[in-house]
């Protein structure tokens, strides 16, 4: 099964997140029911694997979080840009959270992603839109930024493909302490 932890987005920024996507035609948007925030991509994963990611996961203790989305930008450039994406406002207990539970988890995920940690809700995926047209978007929409949210929870995602996008669905789901970490 193909997994990764994250934390959802609330349906209201769901919504305002969906309003950036428009003025590019060759890209796939990504559904607004799939946006959500990766802390760490575990590939796939077998039974005995997701047995140990679910008792670390649960064993772990993160305060809750107070993020806000802001601005948008890439992964890839020109010909090349991967994805479209809605960035985090730095946040050191996100930060701590991420890097904490990547290294835990890679001492018993073997598939676990090991690209740098950059908080972004994706936007697009597969974008061939021209260089003059990702700019306009890019340009358009910098000064993008969303109330503040407070998560509460994170939680293990199973992704299944299909010729529509991809579909994810919480396997777990993790409280974080009622304290909010800033």
């Amino acid at each position: 099964m193909r997994c990764f932890v994250g934390l959802d987005i609330p349906n209201n920024l769901k919504i305002r997140l969906s309003t950036l996507q428009s003025g590019l035609t060759q890209t796939r948007w990504v559904d607004p029911e799939g946006f959500h925030l990766t802390l760490a991509f575990l590939g796939e994963l077998d039974g005995i694997e997701m047995e140990e990611v679910a008792e670390l996961l649960t064993s772990s203790d993160f305060p809750a979080l107070h993020l806000r989305l802001q601005g948008v930008d890439r992964f890839g450039s020109g010909k090349k840009t991967r994805v479209l994406w809605a960035g985090v406002e730095p946040n050191p207990c996100l930060e701590a959270m991420a890097s904490t539970l990547r290294f835990k988890l890679s001492l018993v995920v073997r598939t676990l992603d090991s690209r740098s940690f950059k908080p972004h809700v994706s936007l697009s995926r597969h974008c061939s839109a021209k260089e003059q047209q990702v700019a306009g978007f890019l340009g358009a929409n910098a000064s993008f930024t969303s109330d503040f949210f407070d998560v509460t929870e994170f939680h293990l995602y199973s992704s299944h493909l299909s010729a529509s996008g991809a579909y994810y669905r919480k396997e777990l789901s993790v409280p974080l302490s009622l304290v909010i970490a800033n």
